[in-house]
């Protein structure tokens, strides 16, 4: 990668700021402001720590002009992780203010826990990821483990007890009911957050387990090999027989729900778990642009989820995508015109983005993690571990 592909992309990210009315950390500002602190850690420029900072300030600003949402993808929640991932100390906040984040924030995940909204991008466990953060940053957070320990065994008693009622999602239709499998919002993002969450609270580690595996279970139910997408995975199905085909992508796929799979087969030191997994996101090697579904560049649905997902595949679990990775990413520099131009669809209309999901500034991430530039820690905002 050369350093003028970051430079415009950093230049694309800096000219859109001023239209960016949206403070999330996958969807908006708070994401923006993670790729600035990224680029002030590998350059030390000083413009880089100045621009995050006025970033920062837009997002306060937009904060006190309208009560912000409190989801992960979109509102406080993933503004808070952000700030308590901010390199080095780049900007001094208070703890006072997380402490009235804490606050907020445990009355949205209680809310939408006591709705059995679980989904990752916009309900409960994506409001969770804050309080792993807090005790990330602080294992003695008091307040953190709390909160996530209380939190955690009311989420383990319902998947273990009431299991059907915390994967189904409802629909616009309120006689629709959704079952999602997709790393966004379904039961493979269920499954690689209980994974996560076994790190910071081991003493659930059993019930994490028994959870883990009634997810499996019911994701084996359901495998069956679709021609059209060459996948085996839906990415949804309701209860009015309505079947989803997948997408190869982040949000959906069984690219994703491989990667879930390998992760639960580590915890559960399950070879059996290991091999499926490992045939699942092989098979995915083989299916073609056309039948993808592929459409533009982006994290959620493009290009670079594809290859980020399998460098993930390559580093952390040691098979051999090095020729897919590189495939997708000449596919990349062709959809982004060797990186010049930034848009991805939104509903039926190519749009200039620049945030983390689906615009530049995850893009941005992205190359500076493949050329070795920055760790994949961040890669947690997107349920990728």
């Amino acid at each position: 990668m050369e350093t003028s592909e970051i430079l415009n992309i950093e230049n694309h990210v800096w000219n859109s700021i001023k239209n960016e009315n949206d403070i999330g950390l996958l969807s908006g500002l708070s994401g923006i402001a993670l790729f600035y602190s990224n680029l002030f850690e590998v350059y030390k420029d000083e413009k880089y720590a100045t621009r995050l900072l006025k970033v920062v300030e837009r997002i306060d600003w937009l904060i006190s002009e309208k009560i912000p949402l409190t989801t992960f993808c979109s509102g406080l929640a993933g503004y808070g992780w952000m700030l308590l991932n901010l390199k080095k100390n780049t900007i001094a906040i208070d703890d006072s203010y997380f402490e009235t984040l804490d606050i907020v924030l445990e009355d949205a995940l209680s809310s939408f826990s006591n709705k059995n909204d679980y989904d990752f991008l916009h309900g409960a466990t994506g409001i969770a990821m804050y309080f792993i953060e807090q005790l990330k940053v602080n294992p003695n957070n008091e307040n953190a483990i709390k909160v996530l320990t209380l939190f955690s065994k009311d989420l383990l008693h319902k998947l273990i007890d009431d299991f059907n009622n915390v994967i189904i999602s409802k629909a616009e239709d309120p006689k629709k009911e959704i079952i999602y499998f997709g790393l966004a919002h379904g039961i493979s993002s269920l499954i690689n957050f209980l994974c996560y969450l076994n790190y910071y609270i081991p003493s659930l580690k059993q019930d994490i387990e028994q959870a883990l595996i009634k997810l499996i279970t019911f994701l084996r139910s359901k495998k069956s090999y679709n021609t059209i997408s060459q996948q085996y995975f839906p990415s949804y199905i309701d209860n009015k027989d309505d079947v989803g085909i997948s997408r190869l992508g982040w949000c959906q796929g069984d690219l994703g729900i491989g990667l879930a799979l390998l992760n639960a087969s580590t915890l559960l030191n399950d070879n059996t778990i290991k091999q499926e997994a490992i045939k699942l996101i092989t098979s995915t090697e083989n299916i073609s642009l056309k039948v993808s579904g592929v459409l533009d560049f982006s994290l959620c649905h493009g290009s670079v989820g594809l290859v980020i997902q399998y460098n993930i595949a390559q580093n952390k679990y040691t098979l051999n995508t090095e020729k897919t990775q590189k495939g997708w990413y000449q596919e990349l520099q062709k959809q982004t015109c060797n990186f010049t131009t930034f848009k991805a669809f939104r509903a039926s209309n190519l749009i200039d983005h620049s945030n983390i999901i689906v615009g530049a500034s995850g893009l941005g991430l992205t190359l500076l993690t493949l050329d070795g530039k920055i760790k994949n820690d961040w890669l947690r905002c997107l349920n990728l571990y």
